[in-house]
């Protein structure tokens, strides 16, 4: 909108960086590569956006989809915030029919599967956000705190030491391992004691 298509075309990149499923970006980033008249990769955004539009649901576009999941979403959270797990996971499970591949709505779905005590399911739920994100520490802090209460420590201990070798500077999981009276290294310390080897 300010004519400036470089700088449009640069944010699209780095939002597809972080989302390579988002659709939208596709589409709005091939219409700025027509205007540039790089028209081949323009197609290829094109045919990127349509071959994702109803990738997670044959029912739903995707801006309909994404917000009707967002809306169940946020549904889920205010029943979570007024104490109805159930209500919340109803929600939340609702959302994930649409898309599937919402990761932050999986992760607000296990934390009500959790509040029901449904633990194997909220641990089967995270374990699938990380075996699709790996680097998505707060729901390996989650799964973390799962294991724990169920007395599977050495689990909690594995979890928590990824996510500081994953974000080292990620308070949650170092307090939780201090809790258990184990330490962890800070990356800079680390880095320190090389410099002065």
């Amino acid at each position: 909108m300010l004519n400036r298509p470089e700088d449009a075309l640069a944010h699209f990149d780095l939002a597809l960086a972080v989302n390579d499923a988002y659709a939208e970006a596709h589409l709005n980033r091939g219409i700025v590569l027509n205007e540039l008249g790089r028209h081949e990769e323009a197609q290829s955004a094109f045919e990127r956006a349509s071959e994702l539009d109803r990738r997670d649901s044959k029912t739903f576009p995707s801006d309909v989809g994404n917000r009707l999941a967002i809306t169940h979403a946020q549904l889920g959270d205010l029943y979570l915030l007024a104490e109805h797990p159930e209500e919340a996971a109803e929600h939340y499970e609702t959302a994930l029919g649409i898309r599937p591949r919402f990761l932050d709505i999986r992760t607000k779905f296990s934390e009500a599967l959790i509040a029901l005590g449904r633990v194997e399911q909220a641990i089967s739920e995270l374990e699938f956000i990380l075996e699709a994100k790996p680097s998505f520490v707060g729901a390996r802090v989650r799964l973390g705190v799962v294991f724990n209460r169920t007395g599977n420590t050495a689990g909690a201990i594995r979890e928590w030491q990824q996510c500081l070798v994953d974000d080292p500077d990620d308070m949650r999981a170092r307090a939780y391992l201090a809790s258990l009276g184990v330490m962890f290294p800070h990356a800079h310390g680390a880095d320190a004691e090389k410099d002065a080897a």
